[in-house]
């Protein structure tokens, strides 16, 4: 069973940006976690998240109705994540997190909220730099 209706699929495919906003609310943060395992790097998993949503939003006529909406999400996003990195993003980094003996669990956890805030937003970014369909 999908998590996002045909409804808004097809929605999509007539070039509602709204409608994909639902898109990328439902998938982002599973598109994160298997590209996040798949990579071992943080910044190289967001940079495989924004470019597999561009690649959805802009292949979403070619999805059939009938097959597996997450299925084919996720193929797309595994195909990224078994691309050299070259091709997505301009340099490979490591993210090392160190804190201190004084860290508390507090500053942990207002580190990692940033963290996750940052990726949402980049997320959710690269919605309003789409460009509309023609119909």
């Amino acid at each position: 069973m999908d998590i996002i209706s045909t409804d808004i699929i097809e929605r999509c495919k007539s070039g509602d940006r709204d409608a994909f906003r639902i898109v990328v609310k439902a998938y982002h943060r599973m598109l994160f976690s298997l590209s996040l395992k798949m990579l071992c790097d943080e910044e190289d998993a967001k940079d495989v998240v924004q470019e597999s949503f561009i690649k959805i939003w802009q292949s979403i006529d070619m999805f059939r109705n009938g097959n597996n909406f997450t299925t084919w999400v996720y193929t797309i996003t595994t195909r990224l994540c078994n691309l050299p990195v070259a091709q997505y993003t301009d340099c490979h980094k490591t993210v090392c997190i160190q804190f201190d003996k004084n860290s508390t669990r507090q500053d942990i956890y207002e580190y990692y909220m940033e963290r996750k805030s940052k990726q949402s937003k980049g997320c959710f970014g690269i919605i309003k730099n789409l460009s509309y369909k023609n119909s």
